[in-house]
């Protein structure tokens, strides 16, 4: 009976612990994706023949994998945008989308919706992706 009363002591304390290591991970990555967008390297012509105007907003997205269903296929990641338009975004990502649907749930008042993303290409750029694509569809 004592062993199960420590380890109910030590489990909010574990959770605790886990859930910092995980907020400092994201942090680190949004700050590592900021610096990479804010330089040089990030810079792409994201369509060469738009059919909406594209607005430079940086803001912070989570992007999550989907089937030709549009059902969530995978874990969600942290990305950013590097640019907005009415059609669509391109998208500045850690590693490279497992899908070319991908659901984008904007981290502020951009959008007050996650969106359906298909992604028409995807370049490496140094240790980051940058990805852009079309919204079809509004989850």
């Amino acid at each position: 009976m004592e062993s199960l009363e420590v380890e109910l002591e030590v489990e909010p304390v574990l959770n605790e612990l886990a859930f910092n290591q995980q907020q400092q991970l994201v942090e680190n990555i949004d700050r590592q994706l900021m610096d990479f967008i804010r330089s040089r390297d990030a810079f792409s012509d994201c369509r060469r023949n738009p059919r909406f105007n594209r607005y430079p907003i940086c803001t912070r997205v989570w992007v999550t994998p989907c089937d030709k269903l549009l059902r969530v296929t995978g874990a969600a990641e942290i990305g950013f945008t590097r640019n907005v338009s009415a059609g669509g975004a391109c998208l500045i990502l850690p590693t490279a989308p497992a899908s070319e649907l991908v659901q984008v749930e904007f981290d502020n008042q951009v959008l007050s919706c996650s969106m359906i993303l298909r992604l028409f290409w995807t370049k490496q750029v140094g240790q980051f992706t940058e990805a852009g694509g079309a919204f079809i569809a509004r989850v």
